[in-house]
């Protein structure tokens, strides 16, 4: 069996490494893919697609073996944490999808793409973001206040596709892990809230629902996804 051409999850996470614009934004994803099928039968196939991916960025002009994490081009990346190393919150807890990274990466891509969390967002701080582990990263949120309420809201409350750590409520687990860029500081619990469904993104909000709703397949959201294209 291909590889490539059998598990859907593993080439979705390639197509989404290589629409990156370049390396330092493709790095964490082909990371999350290799350590993902370390050990399975098929950890070899995946090693030489992933070097594939690499080489397509190395004839794009940038040099692969620049580390994005020490490149003095890199942007800051992510999410603020209170001081370096320092535990700011626990996750939320996304589980029982087979596919879970490839989810979870494609919500990451969908909400940069709107422009609700900042462009350089990292990938695997995303995803870390509902390990159930400890963060020390915030995510940058570039859109407005009730988008992100409503998001997480609809997440946790209403779909139950994200559950939250023992002893942790809602808006204080959110403003623990989003960074506020317009007033350069954390949300506020009461502000979020507070605030009210914005009306003109509520089908965009359920459509991003669904990618993390295992009553869809791989093969109906990667559907969804082109019919927004």
């Amino acid at each position: 069996m291909n590889v490539s051409e059998e598990n859907i999850p593993l080439q979705t996470m390639l197509d989404v490494a290589r629409s990156q614009p370049d390396y330092n934004h493709a790095f964490p994803i082909l990371e999350v893919i290799q350590t993902h099928y370390m050990g399975s039968p098929y950890a070899n196939e995946v090693v030489k697609l992933v070097n594939k991916v690499k080489a397509s960025f190395r004839k794009s002009g940038y040099g692969v073996n620049a580390s994005p994490a020490s490149s003095q081009n890199m942007p800051s990346r992510g999410g603020r944490p209170k001081r370096a190393g320092t535990v700011i919150s626990k996750a939320f807890i996304y589980e029982g999808a087979k596919e879970q990274s490839a989810r979870l990466m494609m919500l990451c891509e969908g909400m940069r793409a709107l422009g609700w969390i900042h462009s350089d967002t990292d990938v695997q701080v995303f995803i870390d973001m509902f390990s159930g582990g400890e963060i020390r990263q915030r995510i940058i949120w570039t859109g407005d206040a009730n988008t992100l309420a409503a998001l997480f809201k609809r997440l946790v409350n209403e779909r139950g596709l994200v559950s939250l750590p023992e002893k942790h409520s809602l808006w204080v687990m959110v403003s623990g892990h989003f960074w506020d860029k317009e007033r350069g500081k954390t949300f506020e619990t009461d502000k979020l809230r507070n605030t009210h469904m914005p009306k003109e993104n509520d089908q965009t909000i359920a459509y991003l629902m669904n990618i993390l709703d295992t009553e869809y397949s791989m093969d109906e959201i990667r559907e969804m996804i082109a019919s927004q294209r």
